[in-house]
């Protein structure tokens, strides 16, 4: 506001000795200029006026804003703990819901199996077929056909694998739309992780403060921020590398979680967020959401947009810090249709059945970025952490910049790593520690 001022003042200074340049007669260019002054100052002050009113109503309609979503977020609790649907913790997938799973896939890979092979035969003839699809985010994202016939491009597979997730947790994610996995990091780990986390947010805050950074090359969106950060980290802190190493291994196959996001996604699937969740007493409930509209065909053909990983960093095993509450198999369009129609919301939370997150330290949960959920209350006394990292399946575009890279650093967004990727600079990294 105070640079347009500046500008309009500037310009009326710079009439007024123009004018005074021009007129001839000196005692009628000073009176001419003096009423242009007086207009100009007369001016500058109804424009700050204007200015003023218009940021003190952007102002006051994010508060409204935000209050209105507490309101809400509330309502949305009230019905979740009212309903006879059951509230219970995220637990680990029993071996027969992993065989479930297994099971409800098969038909799903057998049928795109067939599609590939047919796309197949038509690059082989000179024609080409992609799986095709539509584009949105939640506010959908660009969807980007990766099977078509393309001289730079081979094919590529880029859907469910079982194969590379023999137990079956991948299948959980496709099916259930969020799966906990135990013991991801070791203790060392954890407690290094834990420790860097709580320097990086000072740290962050001290250099947005002084002007070195910007706020949005540190911290993402979140709803709901009192007491709540979404705090981007950079790959190439040392315990960063040595977390990632734990989940995701070096090589295809390797990994608890590794292997799980290459047999949701492929190895081709993209680094798409690497943060960390914070989450400190008197933080508010979030609203549920999903982190991704539902992409349509494209996500029935090909699975889930995203998977996340949330690695608790301490024990969140009590209800009252605030754990994140999943609402189990609504990663599909017929349940983003029902969420977006305000008559029929609440009568899908009623009868949806809803899990906690309630992990111990080292602890995870994998989830489909499409599934609803949302960050519960934190009224505990203590603070809650989690290590997230989140993978893109090639089957979506990527909009975003350096200047708005979301939850990731612009330098790791510029890099476009895939999963691959980051398990040939994880190996680096570790060869280069142990040498």
């Amino acid at each position: 506001m105070n640079w347009i001022i500046m500008k309009l003042s500037f310009g009326i200074f710079v009439s007024a000795i123009l004018l005074v340049m021009a007129t001839p007669q000196t005692t009628m260019a000073f009176v001419l200029t003096n009423k242009i002054c007086k207009v100009s100052q007369n001016t500058v002050l109804w424009l700050a006026d204007r200015l003023l009113e218009q940021e003190v109503a952007r102002a006051l309609a994010r508060q409204q804003g935000e209050q209105d979503t507490i309101a809400r977020a509330q309502v949305e609790e009230e019905i979740l703990t009212t309903s006879a649907a059951s509230r219970t913790p995220l637990e680990l997938p029993t071996s027969e819901e992993l065989e479930a799973a297994k099971k409800a896939n098969q038909k799903f890979w057998q049928q795109q199996q067939r599609l590939l092979s047919r796309n197949k035969k038509k690059q082989s003839g000179g024609g080409g077929m992609g799986f095709g699809g539509s584009a949105n985010k939640k506010k959908k994202t660009q969807s980007v056909d990766t099977t078509k016939d393309n001289d730079s491009e081979p094919l590529k597979q880029i859907a469910f694998n079982p194969e590379l997730d023999p137990e079956g947790y991948a299948a959980v994610i496709r099916t259930e739309g969020v799966v906990r996995k135990n013991n991801v990091l070791c203790q060392e780990t954890i407690d290094s992780l834990r420790q860097f986390i709580d320097d990086e947010l000072i740290r962050a805050q001290d250099d947005i403060a002084s002007g070195k950074v910007s706020e949005p090359s540190r911290f993402a969106r979140v709803l709901l921020k009192r007491n709540r950060w979404d705090m981007s980290l950079s790959i190439d802190d040392d315990i960063v590398m040595q977390a990632l190493y734990e989940l995701l291994g070096t090589e295809s196959g390797e990994g608890t979680v590794g292997s799980i996001i290459e047999s949701a996604l492929s190895g081709d699937a993209q680094l798409h967020e690497l943060a960390s969740l914070i989450s400190d007493p008197g933080s508010d409930r979030q609203i549920l959401h999903p982190d991704m509209a539902h992409q349509g065909d494209i996500q029935t053909r090909t699975g889930p947009p995203f998977v996340t990983c949330f690695v608790a960093v301490q024990d969140v095993t009590d209800a009252a810090m605030g754990p994140t509450e999943f609402l189990p198999g609504t990663n599909t369009l017929k349940h983003h249709e029902e969420f977006e129609d305000a008559e029929r919301r609440d009568d899908l939370l009623l009868r949806s059945p809803t899990q906690l997150a309630l992990l111990q330290q080292g602890d995870c949960s994998l989830y489909d970025t499409s599934t609803l959920h949302a960050g519960s209350a934190n009224r505990s006394t203590k603070r809650r952490r989690i290590f997230y990292c989140t993978f893109r399946s090639i089957s979506l575009g990527d909009d975003r910049t350096v200047d708005e890279p979301g939850s990731i650093r612009g330098d790791v967004l510029e890099r476009r790593w895939s999963l691959r990727d980051v398990r040939h600079a994880l190996k680096e990294w570790h060869a280069k520690k142990d040498a």
